[in-house]
């Protein structure tokens, strides 16, 4: 695949970045209903995400809910998901989202990992290029407190120290390419208990959640701010109910093997049978295209000249890295669909091919300018 506008995902283990993964991909899927583009996954993903849905599924056929029991990531995953034609599947536009184990933030556990040792500079480079940065956070572990022991235990469930770290040097090699998008995005997990817009009849608005993630994160926006000296990062908080008929219903901390506490809970269904009503996934994507339509806008007067027609010049075209803007003009002039069918074919049918790639780009500024979940909001 060519060069994909990169993602990662930072939090601890077990905080259900899978699960957003998939969140993201089914609401996306849902708001492009009845427009020529769809949003897919390569084989790799599919099939990782399959599993999850599979899983998730017999856990609301038996109302038995355990989130741990969906299974954390133990390797490197990068997610590759696509805008694309459904016409015309080569004419697409590629992201490549980042999962490692959360347990890597950690410096001292990446030491003894012989994996995480080999994994980790791949890793860093794929944060070091993203242009868009997702902390999943566990709304329950972070709402959920009431004694200094438990506040203390929060650090380090949250992972807060090591994304902090990572978010500040983030921000800091964003100086770098002043001239390409740059977005944090807080997106607290579970929250279907702390808000009465999806199911719940009485009880949170919200408010607290958004309150308690400015207090906690406070570290983190600060080095946003401290660290971006070249340029605005857009730092978005996006409160998701992956699961929506899922609730939580009962927390309680207790000692863990580590020695610091962790947080069990229980949780209730609604409905009968409880079905799957996403909030706020959908967030990352319609940011994603935001910057990269920013983005196209500012550079169109740097479009590059119309593409060659020799196979071999195309086909050394299509394997070069092109850098952020190179990726963007290569996708979203239509060029990734025009070298594809060159090579396969050594002729263009270019005007069937530019009404594509023209549906594709309405499809990501429709996205792009779509109003957002009334619980998003911009900091």
């Amino acid at each position: 695949m060519t060069d994909a506008f990169k993602v990662s995902m930072v939090g601890p283990t077990a905080v259900g970045k899978t699960t957003l993964v998939s969140a993201i991909l089914d609401q996306t899927q849902a708001l492009l209903r009845g427009t020529p583009v769809e949003v897919a996954a390569d084989e790799e993903t599919e099939n990782k995400l399959a599993t999850h849905r599979k899983q998730l599924a017999m856990a609301l056929a038996a109302q038995e809910f355990e989130p741990h029991s969906l299974g954390s990531t133990q390797t490197t995953t990068e997610y590759t998901l696509e805008l694309r034609s459904i016409d015309m599947a080569e004419l697409s536009v590629p992201f490549s989202v980042l999962d490692f184990p959360g347990g890597w933030l950690d410096p001292l556990e990446r030491a003894g990992s012989p994996q995480a040792r080999t994994d980790w500079p791949r890793c860093e480079n794929h944060i070091r290029q993203s242009i868009m940065l997702v902390v999943p956070i566990d709304a329950a572990v972070l709402m959920e407190t009431t004694t200094g022991k438990e506040r203390a235990a929060r650090v380090a469930r949250l992972g807060l120290t090591e994304v902090h770290q990572v978010v500040k040097q983030w921000a800091r090699l964003r100086n770098q390419a002043p001239d390409e998008p740059a977005v944090l995005v807080l997106a607290p997990l579970k929250c279907e208990k702390y808000f009465s817009d999806n199911g719940r009849r009485t009880g949170y608005s919200g408010v607290e959640l958004a309150k308690e993630v400015r207090t906690v994160y406070a570290d983190v926006l600060a080095a946003v701010r401290d660290e971006a000296t070249k340029r605005a990062i857009r730092v978005v908080y996006s409160p998701i109910d992956t699961y929506g008929c899922v609730e939580l219903s009962e927390a309680f901390w207790e000692p863990a093997a580590d020695g610091i506490l962790t947080l069990r809970a229980t949780y209730r269904f609604r409905g009968d049978p409880p079905r799957p009503s996403i909030r706020a996934a959908a967030t990352v994507v319609q940011e994603l295209c935001q910057a990269i339509i920013s983005a196209r806008r500012e550079q169109e007067a740097a479009a590059q000249a119309a593409t060659t027609t020799a196979v071999a010049e195309l086909t050394s075209r299509r394997a070069q890295r092109k850098g952020l803007i190179g990726t963007l003009t290569y996708h979203l002039s239509g060029e990734a669909g025009r070298v594809t069918r060159e090579i396969e074919s050594g002729t263009a049918e270019l005007i069937e091919i530019e009404t594509r790639h023209e549906q594709l780009a309405a499809a990501m500024e429709s996205l792009a300018t779509r109003a957002r979940d009334a619980r998003v909001e911009v900091w």
